[in-house]
């Protein structure tokens, strides 16, 4: 058993909780950018179709707000550190911020992997595998260091 700074005890090694706990920081920082994002859409959106894009959106930030104590407490239960302020959520991000003045519902809701937004994808590779594809090497990376946190939060 290793006991880190937090005396949290855990079969991890010290490199594993950092390297672990430094992911959980920047999914969270992505879980709390796509809340921000899918918000801004929200009560931005307007058009034919606002009542049913306004309330779908609302839904979805509520559903993705909804899963950053899990992120934050996983980090802390294996003994690691989480996001503590905006300027953290910064630092750590990797989902694009939407700051135009005005964005289309088209670009709101058609474009697949508008509110994805994580890099720029090769023009052969669909936007949603590629999500999928930076899923699959965490998971793979988590149990190398034998810890399926990450797993359980993408899977259940």
């Amino acid at each position: 058993m290793v006991t880190n700074d937090t005396a949290t005890r855990t079969d991890l090694s010290g490199n594993a909780v950092e390297e672990i706990s430094s992911n959980l920081r920047r999914l969270l920082a992505d879980v709390f950018a796509l809340y921000v994002k899918t918000k801004n859409f929200h009560w931005h959106i307007s058009g034919r179709h606002f009542r049913d894009y306004h309330l779908l959106l609302d839904e979805q930030a509520t559903q993705i707000f909804a899963i950053t104590d899990t992120i934050a407490e996983r980090a802390r239960k294996i003994g690691g550190t989480t996001i503590r302020s905006i300027s953290d959520i910064a630092r750590n991000q990797r989902l694009k911020d939407n700051n135009k003045e005005s964005v289309s519902p088209q670009e709101m809701i058609g474009a697949p992997g508008q509110l994805l937004d994580i890099e720029p994808v090769p023009e052969d590779v669909p936007d949603r595998t590629h999500g999928f594809d930076r899923f699959r090497r965490r998971l793979d990376a988590d149990a190398v260091a034998g810890d399926d946190s990450y797993t359980h939060l993408v899977i259940g």
